[in-house]
């Protein structure tokens, strides 16, 4: 039986925090975010990917830009370390 991406108890949180953080973009919508934010954002990727949503139309950030390229920058972040940290 596969298992659903979702943020389970073997996340690693400090390696998901680390690498939203780092992947950031300069111009962020969201420079402020506490972790407590970021990680309900990570646990809300978590459940749009099990829910079958394409990564580049992920977003968990409310009222978010698309940027320039037509993707959430932020949202993109925190999908990318939530698949890598959190997800099962």
């Amino acid at each position: 039986m596969a298992t659903s991406p979702s943020a389970g108890a073997g996340a690693d949180e400090s390696a998901f925090l680390a690498a939203v953080r780092e992947n950031l973009p300069e111009n962020t919508q969201i420079p402020d975010a506490t972790d407590e934010q970021l990680l309900a954002a990570g646990a809300d990727a978590c459940e749009q990917i099990a829910e079958g949503t394409p990564g580049d139309q992920i977003s968990v950030i409310e009222n978010e830009q698309l940027g320039v390229l037509g993707t959430y920058d932020d949202s993109g972040a925190i999908v990318s370390a939530a698949r890598t940290n959190l997800c099962d």
